[in-house]
């Protein structure tokens, strides 16, 4: 506690600190369960300053930012993009833009490079703090490894371990959505035609496609090309791997003894996915400064959704919600997390209503800030869609919010469907950190206030098999009604 940033510190952080370093050589692994406002950045300061040479990374460069800011002596690194290149163009232009422009002889960088003394910097013996992408592409591994979000970590370790098939470069059609299509796509290629890359990867494809247990999902969708400038956004088809517990330790090479995870929603199935179960590991959890009277979890089911009545339950929850939430909460903002397709009901139904805001997959931040922007008397509504995390709406951005569908993990999908058969408390986990993070979108601090109301009647199952599995964290558990085990 000598290490810690502030002069006083809350007990919470106190007992976890403690306990941490008590039990610092038994273990490899530390998992760290702590809930929103639990003060996660000082805890991870003050290992990093304990511990003298740490790394800590977080996923985004926003979240690196908010530490800086909290802690403006840290040391830190981004990505070369990010620094202003004085040299050129009045300090218009990034680094990379600079040497795209002007080539990397022309540019002639020198001592005085912003990135490249921080770069510097973070090599040395010390902390530092970058995103998880920065850290792994100038390899920045120390012997203390702080990951914050660090059910995020799994994310990532998926991402680079799949593979992406560019349409643009396979030219496959446009109609193709299903794992159906993408086989029937598959078998009608001339692999001959392809070159080597190419072929493998089609026929490691069409391999996954016809498994009796098949690993990878299929998604189509959309990512950054960044061999054009500007970095277009083109689209694709992604395999990525359900289980990534054999690969490569991208992000913990032998080089890092210790590793801190840190997250209010991650558990030993995260783990377990990550092969990180295999080590000497321990779990600690925070209790939340926020009183659950504050943050009620309150079920209102409409009834069980599913694929085949989403349609019919819609209409009545829309129904529901002009009746009793919008009189309620006439000047207070509200969040309503729904599918797209229930968003796209929502909006035929509402469109035409100052109060709400909807958006495309284009403008999520846009129609988000512009919400945000708004008066509480507003009354204003966002209709988010896939929006479970990395939204901070607290005090009176919003003080009320509904679940309008449970997100279970898509079993259309093969690999889904046979990853649930196989392992059905992975299923179940998924499901709840979803619901998890949604529940944190709009109580973020010890005196804010906020309701989560639950449509979705297969809530009440989620939460019985969470108990079956071990999956609740107490923080959350709190916040339940008294009739699915919570204070509330």
């Amino acid at each position: 506690m000598e290490f810690f940033p502030y002069p006083t510190s809350r007990i919470q952080q106190t007992e976890c600190l403690q306990a941490l370093e008590k039990h610092w050589d038994a273990y490899d692994v530390f998992v760290i369960v702590a809930p929103t406002a639990s003060g996660k950045s000082a805890i991870s300061k003050t290992i990093a300053d304990w511990r003298t040479n740490a790394a800590m990374i977080t996923p985004t460069n926003l979240l690196v930012e908010q530490f800086i800011h909290e802690f403006p002596d840290q040391q830190k690194l981004f990505k070369r993009e990010y620094y202003k290149c004085p040299r050129f163009a009045g300090g218009t232009l990034n680094c990379k833009e600079a040497e795209s422009r002007f080539g990397r002889k022309r540019m002639g960088c020198d001592t005085n490079c912003a990135y490249l003394k921080d770069n510097r910097r973070v090599r040395g013996r010390g902390n530092f703090v970058a995103n998880y992408y920065v850290y792994m592409a100038n390899q920045l591994f120390k012997p203390t490894l702080i990951i914050d979000e660090a059910h995020n970590a799994l994310k990532l370790i998926q991402e680079l371990t799949g593979q992406k098939i560019w349409k643009h470069d396979y030219h496959y059609p446009y109609n193709m959505w299903s794992s159906a299509d993408v086989l029937h796509w598959a078998e009608g290629l001339d692999l001959d035609l392809l070159g080597e890359d190419k072929k493998g990867i089609i026929e490691g494809l069409k391999e996954e496609l016809t498994s009796n247990s098949p690993r990878y999902i299929i998604k189509r969708g959309f990512d950054l090309w960044k061999r054009t400038t500007p970095v277009e956004e083109r689209e694709l088809l992604t395999m990525m791997p359900i289980d990534v517990r054999d690969a490569p330790p991208y992000l913990w090479p032998s080089k890092v003894s210790k590793i801190v995870m840190m997250s209010a929603t991650i558990s030993y199935k995260d783990l377990e996915s990550m092969g990180l179960d295999r080590r000497r590991t321990l779990y600690l959890e925070v209790n939340s400064p926020i009183p659950a009277a504050y943050r009620p979890i309150i079920t209102d089911y409409i009834g069980n959704v599913n694929r085949a009545n989403i349609r019919d339950l819609t209409y009545k929850m829309a129904a529901h919600i002009e009746e009793v939430y919008l009189p309620k909460y006439a000047g207070s903002k509200g969040l309503i997390h729904a599918t797209y397709a229930q968003a796209k009901i929502f909006r035929e139904l509402w469109e035409g209503n100052p109060r709400f805001i909807f958006h495309e997959k284009d403008n999520v931040r846009q129609r988000l800030a512009e919400f945000m922007e708004l008066p509480p008397e507003s009354g204003a509504v966002f209709i988010a869609s896939g929006l479970y995390e990395g939204v901070d709406l607290a005090d009176d951005l919003a003080r009320w919010q509904v679940i309008a569908k449970v997100p279970w993990p898509n079993l259309g999908d093969p690999a889904t469907s046979y990853k649930a058969e196989q392992d059905p408390s992975w299923f179940v986990w998924e499901s709840l950190k979803s619901v998890m993070q949604a529940c944190g979108r709009i109580v973020r601090n010890p005196t804010d206030r906020g309701d989560t109301y639950i449509l979705d009647g297969s809530f009440a199952r989620m939460v019985k098999e969470g108990y079956r599995y071990n999956l609740i964290p107490t923080w959350w558990k709190e916040a339940l009604p008294k009739e699915l085990g919570g204070e509330n």
